[in-house]
């Protein structure tokens, strides 16, 4: 993991009293919905300049300049409808060497730089085509969905786990949409047996952004690392509730988990369900594309309950991807103040986000991690408490509640590590954000 680190900010020409931009966070505030601010380093502070706040809506980008956000803002109504902004085409696949070949859906929008990819596979005994109305829905969100078949009807959840696997690897390398894919936001779900292989697929294959089981026979997920929503039917007596009761109960604390139940629903309700779409749609949404638009809809309860009979989640409270990336771009952070230590400040509620300039990515920490220094690191942004910082009239910035940014070991060289650990009013915790423009 690459660590966050100090960087010694370019002396300007001209004499030490000029400012120099460093390109290194952005902040805003969400709650309060204020001007955002743009950090710089000044003669050995930070210093803010004020932009405008319509940033919030901007996409969210990787370093490499993709972005993950897909289509306009989501409505209930919208979701509802399971009709996406996105025209779609497919194209069929003969059988493969590892798989039985499907269809690839995709959309036919180029503008909007690559999508994520999900395969999906079948139940047992059944061929893909049952699956194809709700596999057109979920591409016209913005997604490829690659509807897989088995090598044969009768293939047992284990045998169809390793098949999502080897279709997802030839997607992304064979495929003749594969240009349109980006291969590291992959996900896979699957109905019945095929439900049960998604999740035993993504216990194989831990940097998978999200599993999504369709009235699955249950499994246990005490191992997995991958983002997991299982959904069944209140009177399904396959995949009935019990068991996937049982496999959401399974699921670490610290991966975000969801269970639904759709009212009144039998083993069959994954061929055309559009409370199934909606939910499917915003779960994608939100770790393929890390797309916080539709969190809301899911966390911390549904937006909209019609046809649920019952709905249970762990949201994501830490950063939550199982292999976090950290950002490419060249970080600097500013140096610390040698303004005088006063008493800690309480931390208010409210906080604010420290964006990577080029990245994007939202700077936070693990808060799982044990010791009393974490390191600091870009991640996907999402409504977490490891990733609002408040800056407090002591010049720290705090981080839930009682930690604070700090260099480590009080250290200006270039690539000393900056980290999370207890706030101590050290001059090494000390951040000097103004707002005036200067």
């Amino acid at each position: 993991m690459q660590p966050y680190e100090y960087q010694e900010p370019p002396q300007p020409a001209g004499g030490s009293g000029r400012r120099t931009k460093a390109r290194m966070i952005r902040s805003r505030s969400r709650l309060l919905g204020v001007a955002a601010v743009v950090f710089a380093v000044a003669a050995g502070a930070a210093v803010a300049q004020t932009a405008s706040a319509d940033e919030n809506m901007a996409p969210r980008t990787t370093a490499s300049g993709d972005t993950y956000r897909r289509g306009p803002d989501p409505t209930a109504e919208g979701l509802a409808s399971g009709k996406g902004p996105f025209a779609i085409a497919s194209v069929t696949v003969p059988r493969q060497n590892g798989f039985g070949g499907g269809v690839i859906y995709y959309p036919t929008d180029t503008s909007q730089g690559k999508f994520g990819a999900i395969a999906w596979s079948p139940g047992m005994g059944t061929e893909w085509r049952l699956y194809d109305g709700p596999a057109q829905r979920l591409a016209s969100y913005g997604f490829v969905v690659f509807g897989t078949e088995t090598n044969t009807l009768e293939d047992w959840p284990d045998a169809r786990g390793d098949q999502l696997l080897v279709a997802l690897d030839w997607l992304v390398k064979s495929s003749s949409v594969r240009d349109r894919i980006d291969p590291a936001r992959l996900a896979v779900t699957g109905h019945s047996a095929g439900g049960t292989g998604a999740l035993t697929a993504s216990l194989k294959r831990p940097t998978l952004k999200a599993s999504l089981s369709l009235a699955g026979i249950g499994a246990d997920l005490s191992t997995t690392k991958v983002p997991t929503i299982l959904l069944t039917g209140q009177a399904d007596g396959v995949g009935s509730p019990q068991r996937n009761l049982d496999a959401y109960r399974s699921v670490p604390a610290s991966v975000p988990h969801a269970y639904a139940e759709i009212a009144g629903a039998g083993h069959g309700f994954p061929t055309g369900d559009l409370h199934m779409v909606r939910i499917m749609v915003s779960w994608m949404k939100m770790f393929i594309d890390e797309d916080t638009r539709y969190t809301p809809f899911l966390c911390p309860d549904l937006t909209d309950r019609t046809g649920i009979s019952q709905y249970l989640v762990t949201c994501p409270s830490t950063p939550s991807d199982p292999q976090p990336v950290p950002s490419t771009d060249p970080v600097t952070t500013p140096p610390p103040s040698t303004a005088p230590t006063t008493a800690p400040t309480t931390a208010p509620a409210e906080g604010m986000s420290l964006i990577g300039v080029q990245s994007n990515r939202c700077l936070g920490f693990d808060s799982r991690q044990p010791g009393a220094e974490i390191q600091a690191q870009l991640w996907g942004c999402r409504s977490s408490l490891a990733q609002r910082w408040v800056h407090t009239n002591d010049q720290e910035l705090r981080v839930g509640g009682e930690k604070c940014l700090t260099v480590k070991n009080q250290g200006k060289a270039p690539g000393t590590p900056v980290v999370v650990s207890a706030c101590t009013g050290t001059p090494n915790q000390k951040w000097d954000v103004r707002t005036d423009g200067s």
